[in-house]
């Protein structure tokens, strides 16, 4: 049997460094029980908590928790919060989840901290935010809980930071986000805190990409989003940040992917279920997103997927005559299959490239001049615990200079014998 992919590329001139477009795959996930969007959501140990949300388009509030065990896919119910809650920020820190503001289905933001610990199941009162906050989020980053944003009880955007302590158990505030939003998302990778996105104030769906250092307590603004949204689904999958769907002012199924280490985007295949209101998490491979809206304002859902981002595909330097370069191949994250990362090189008419397996992978390029010994050869990528690697070195002799040269990745799942996911092209101009 073969497998046949047809890749239409389009001339890039060469930037440092290149990084390839499109990629990932989405899967299905165990359905919630309850249909739900405006949720929160956190992770204790190998369970995920999905807290509270809007139920219909009425809108109704409820105060049930359902938890996701990752290990066998199924969900189930915990003890209900005291109070039915939405757009809340919720965070877990220390064996505990925290339920932080939010509203009661009356779009009115509330001060309150519920805290709800698994060992006993038990809800108790935390120390109440230092203002009420609505449309705000919630994260953990060290060894506190950081909250961003959110509404006033006038319903105004704020860029206000409360810092919670769990040693002092007591709230205090940082510096002020550069700007002020609600329906904004959060990540933390262990050194800093990313917001991105969000709404307020008249000024509909923001782009905003903005760090916070919370050692210096000092806001870095950053490379903005292609696509302006709030309420998406985000997630820190090894060193690149997912974020897909959100709403306003459309429901967007759009999924960009923000790469730390290079402050770039680059796009990945998008939600086949777009949606918004969504608390994403992020799982050792990419991203469970589950619930939310599948239309603008109210659609509350039970759907639950999982995305697994597509590999970078990054040429290291620009290539010349008789210069050995060679390409980095990176998922950022540990892979959970037999994969071999497979990097492909052609310039003209069709390929086809033997895969292990003796599966043939059949490539579709603009035609253009051939390089040589270049032509159509397939480097395989030796990829460490991460799943960052990069190919043997590859020097291109007596390569004129303005000749295009397409490149492409391929993740080749050995356990499965299929194609697990692929980048989308990189195009680059020898000098």
């Amino acid at each position: 049997m073969f497998r046949r992919v047809s890749i239409a590329f389009s001339l890039l001139l060469l930037t440092a460094p290149l990084l390839a477009q499109t990629g990932g795959r989405w899967t299905n996930r165990a359905s919630l029980s309850l249909a739900r969007q405006e949720t929160g959501a956190a992770r204790i140990g190998n369970q995920i908590y999905v807290v509270g949300g809007i139920t219909s388009s009425a809108p109704t509030s409820t105060d049930t928790v359902e938890v996701y065990d990752i290990a066998l896919d199924q969900w189930t119910f915990a003890p209900s919060m005291p109070l039915a809650l939405d757009h809340m920020g919720v965070a877990a820190l220390n064996g505990k989840l925290y339920v932080i503001g939010g509203w009661a289905g009356d779009f009115t933001s509330r001060s309150e901290v519920w805290v709800f610990d698994p060992g006993t199941g038990n809800w108790t009162a935390g120390p109440p935010l230092p203002a009420p906050r609505g449309g705000c989020w919630a994260v953990t980053h060290g060894a506190r809980i950081y909250v961003f944003g959110g509404v006033n009880v006038a319903d105004v955007a704020q860029a206000s930071t409360y810092i919670f302590d769990p040693n002092s158990n007591q709230w205090s505030s940082g510096a002020d986000m550069p700007t002020a939003r609600e329906h904004l998302t959060t990540v933390s990778n262990g050194t800093y805190i990313y917001v991105i996105g969000g709404r307020g104030n008249g000024l509909g769906a923001r782009d905003v990409n903005e760090r916070y250092d919370p050692v210096a307590d000092q806001w870095t603004t950053l490379a903005p989003m292609p696509t302006k949204r709030s309420a998406m689904a985000m997630a820190l999958v090894g060193e690149r940040i997912v974020v897909a769907g959100g709403e306003i002012p459309v429901l967007h199924a759009v999924n960009e992917v923000y790469d730390i280490p290079t402050d770039t985007w680059h796009t990945q295949t998008a939600m086949p279920f777009p949606r918004h209101g969504v608390a994403a998490i992020p799982l050792d491979n990419g991203m469970l997103v589950p619930a939310g809206a599948t239309s603008q304002f109210f659609g509350s859902s039970t759907i639950c997927d999982f995305f697994e981002p597509g590999p970078l595909l990054e040429l290291n330097g620009t290539p010349q005559p008789g210069q050995s370069t060679s390409f980095s191949v990176r998922f950022g994250s540990t892979l959970d299959f037999g994969a071999k990362a497979l990097v492909v090189l052609s310039c003209s008419g069709n390929s086809g490239i033997l895969l292990p397996g003796g599966r043939t992978l059949s490539l579709t390029f603009d035609g253009c001049t051939s390089i040589g010994l270049q032509f159509g050869v397939l480097f395989q990528a030796t990829l460490d615990g991460t799943g960052n690697g990069s190919t043997p070195s590859i020097t291109f002799p007596n390569v004129p200079s303005g000749l295009t040269v397409h490149a492409a990745a391929f993740t080749w799942d050995g356990g499965s014998g299929t194609i697990r996911s692929t980048t989308g092209p990189i195009d680059f101009v020898t000098q």
